[in-house]
Order: C-alpha cells, then sequence, then structure tokens
C-alpha cells in the first residue's frame, strides 16, 4: 500500500494468523486489548489478582489478548518454561511466588526479545533485509526432542488449546 507522502506499507503474513484493520481512532482497540506487559499497568500484584481469579489454563490464558495484550506463543512458553508452571496449570493453583516469577519472565523475555530485534523462526524480515536475534536465546520453543537447558530432560512437544506448545516435561510438572 502507498501513501500520499510516498510512504508504504507492506504487510506479508505467511502463518496466515495476521490481520490488517483500519480504524479512524484507537479507542475501539484499545477497549478490547488487555494490560501492555511492558506498562506500568502490568505488575506483580496485577498478574497474581488475575490468576486467581481464574479458572483457564495458563497457556491459552496468556495468549488471550484481552488478557494480557501482544503475549505471542514463543513467549508464553519461555514464560511458563522460566516459572516451571505447565502450560494447562488453572491460574488460580498458581501461588504468588510463582506467579512474580512468570511475571519476571514475562517482563525480562519481552525486553530482552526487543532489544535482539525479535525472534525470527521462519522467513521474517524487517528494514534492510535483517532478522530477529532472539531466537538464540529460546529455552524450549521450537526444540523438541532437544535436552532442557535447565535439567537436561527432553523438550516435548504437545496440544494446548490447539496450540503447540513447548515443555519441559520435569521441569513444568502439574
Amino acid at each position: 500500500m502507498h501513501f500520499t507522502d510516498s510512504s508504504s506499507l507492506y504487510f506479508k503474513d505467511y502463518r496466515k494468523f495476521g490481520r490488517l484493520y483500519y480504524y479512524d481512532s484507537l479507542d475501539y482497540i484499545n477497549n478490547k486489548l488487555g494490560v501492555e506487559p511492558l506498562s506500568s499497568n502490568f505488575s506483580e500484584d496485577w498478574l497474581y489478582k488475575h490468576l486467581q481469579n481464574s479458572g483457564r489454563q495458563l497457556k491459552p490464558h496468556l495468549l488471550d489478548q484481552s488478557f494480557i495484550a501482544g503475549l505471542g506463543n514463543i513467549y508464553a512458553d519461555e514464560a511458563l518454561w522460566f516459572a516451571k508452571l505447565h502450560p494447562k496449570q488453572i491460574g488460580t493453583s498458581v501461588s504468588r511466588k510463582k506467579s512474580k516469577i512468570l511475571y519476571n519472565a514475562i517482563q525480562r523475555l519481552l525486553q530482552t526479545a526487543i532489544d535482539n530485534q525479535g525472534t525470527t523462526i521462519i522467513n521474517f524480515y524487517f528494514g534492510e533485509g535483517k532478522t530477529g536475534n532472539f531466537r538464540e536465546q529460546l529455552k524450549v520453543f521450537g526444540r523438541q526432542d532437544k535436552n532442557c537447558p535447565r535439567c537436561n530432560a527432553v523438550i516435548k512437544k504437545i496440544r494446548v488449546a490447539q496450540r503447540g506448545t513447548h515443555i519441559c516435561p520435569r521441569c513444568q510438572n502439574i
């Protein structure tokens, strides 16, 4: 798409998850999205309170954009691994201590991924043909059948809420 100021917008979605919408105002979108995980509105207390009010499994809850905006499959798997939480664990069963670890993992992962220009898995490129460099730092995502860097167990790929999910069965037991 080309604009009158000579700028352009390019959108290519190999995986077919993406959508492009145009709105005159951001109000509609902002009212549907959950908390931004790198904002001051996202806190240890906020996360713990919302998990305690959830009867949902952790993985689909973390992927729900009306709960936390922008936390995708890769970072959900990684954050749950860091917190030693199983993706099928119910939110109400998460202790305050584990919730704090999960909160810190989400914050650290997202900021580190941003600092490394994101996570290129297949063929994503941003300006000048560059790719994201965070992939080399992934601990479980995309590492099925490899050893867990923490305990040396074999990482498994399972399905949770119709999504491929990577876990260490030893570190992340229910």
